[in-house]
């Protein structure tokens, strides 16, 4: 049974008298901060309290711009539509393939050229996939960015992705740009 955490209701003034609401979440496996479009909540962990003001403030921001994009759930659930099939594409294809090779079976012989070009439209997939997750975290970081108008999210960002934290590798390149990547893209939006 999955144990239920309590949400704590928090705010934080973010400038000029602009207040943002947000939850702390008490599950010590919650992110640092994420934008839950089921709930439609942006939820933080403990760790979040700890950082300064200016950071908590960077982090909502970002987090905003996933809430505040509005084709965020069109792009998001177009990018799970290109995994659900690179998947499909990539593993099916590949297991009959060498389903066939084993058994020399005539019944899946079909020509290697359908088995590559169904192997090649996994990866094409697979890159959008991945494509689409890079820009949804570049816009957020871009809104941050802009209304901040400092560096303090490419600080955070950096921070934990150094700590040996519990994110995969596939959190870290996968889901997210590397922080190289983002802190290019949000230092070229602070030179405007």
């Amino acid at each position: 049974m999955k144990e239920k955490y309590k949400l704590i209701a928090k705010k934080l003034e973010l400038s000029k008298g602009e207040i943002q609401s947000y939850y702390l979440d008490e599950n010590p496996k919650a992110n640092i901060a994420e934008y839950r479009r089921k709930d439609k909540k942006i939820c933080v962990n403990k760790k979040f309290e700890e950082l300064p003001k200016k950071e908590k403030i960077a982090i909502l921001y970002h987090e905003r711009g996933h809430s505040n994009f509005y084709l965020w759930r069109l792009f998001h659930e177009v990018g799970q539509f290109f995994y659900s099939f690179s998947l499909i594409f990539i593993i099916f294809p590949t297991l009959l393939f060498l389903t066939n090779q084993l058994t020399n079976s005539l019944i899946f012989n079909i020509p290697n050229l359908i088995w590559v070009i169904f192997f090649l439209l996994g990866i094409f997939l697979f890159a959008g996939f991945v494509s689409i997750n890079y820009l949804l975290e570049s816009i957020a970081d871009i809104y941050s960015v802009l209304k901040t108008k400092d560096k303090n999210l490419i600080k955070v960002i950096k921070r934990e992705y150094d700590r040996s934290n519990k994110k995969s590798w596939w959190a870290k390149h996968i889901l997210h740009p590397s922080p190289n990547l983002r802190e290019k893209i949000m230092e070229s939006f602070l030179k405007w």
